[in-house]
């Protein structure tokens, strides 16, 4: 007897848009997709229109951290 196939479910991509836009071709939807071609997995940011960014985990990260730190500068009004 065959052991039934286990299927898994992962997500891989996520788009953030404006409300009220379309979330596959407005102007300002940004996609974050994690990618993997059998060297580790890296992230790619893409706009409609644009050549994508590429970044691993580590930098992506760092990215984050330091647009956390330009936000909370004397005279910048933006909460993190």
């Amino acid at each position: 007897m065959t052991t039934p196939t286990k299927y898994l479910a992962t997500t891989t991509a996520v788009t953030i848009y404006r409300e009220g836009e379309n979330f596959c071709f407005g102007e300002g939807a940004t996609t974050l997709q994690m990618v993997d071609e059998a060297g580790g997995a890296f992230f790619l940011l893409s706009q409609e229109g644009r050549e994508p960014l590429r970044m691993d985990l580590e930098e992506l990260e760092l990215l984050v951290e330091e647009a956390r730190k330009l936000l909370v500068q004397p005279g910048v009004e933006s909460e993190p």
